[in-house]
């Protein structure tokens, strides 16, 4: 894969263009939109996936300006702080940011709700998608 070069003036990302991310074959070799960026608040190591469950067989490793030539659009999120996950339904779909806890081995949106269509969820730290705790749940876990 030919990979652009970008110059300083050009790349937003703090990290280098060089740096190592976690994404899927979809992203890479089927070039499907990303998706689901989490930006880890431990290591600030990011993720660019194209759903919410990437099998192990799938998973793959590659270079951030790698995924910034498969979907340009992921230059709005280069400010995406650590512990941070950014949704959206498709390539079409504005991204929308959260806050994330880890509960274990389990980040739960930690978000306030702006309105009754606004949905929490968690995921494992293995980008499976779960069903957040039932309505009055401690939400932000009890620090497993």
């Amino acid at each position: 894969m030919l990979i652009r070069h970008h110059t300083k003036a050009q790349w937003a990302f703090t990290d280098m263009p060089s740096t190592a991310v976690y994404t899927s074959r979809d992203v890479i070799e089927q070039r499907e939109p990303v998706l689901l960026v989490t930006h880890d608040q431990d290591d600030g190591t990011w993720q660019f996936c194209a759903g919410p469950t990437v099998p192990d067989k799938d998973a793959r490793i590659a270079a951030l300006a790698e995924i910034v030539c498969s979907d340009p659009s992921v230059v709005e999120l280069a400010d995406l702080p650590r512990g941070w996950i950014a949704v959206r339904g498709s390539i079409t779909t504005p991204w929308q940011r959260h806050q994330v806890a880890l509960n274990g081995r389990t980040v739960v949106i930690v978000a306030p709700r702006d309105s009754e269509a606004d949905q929490d969820f968690s995921y494992d730290r293995g980008l499976s998608l779960e069903q957040p705790p039932g309505p009055g749940a401690n939400a932000s876990g009890s620090g497993n």
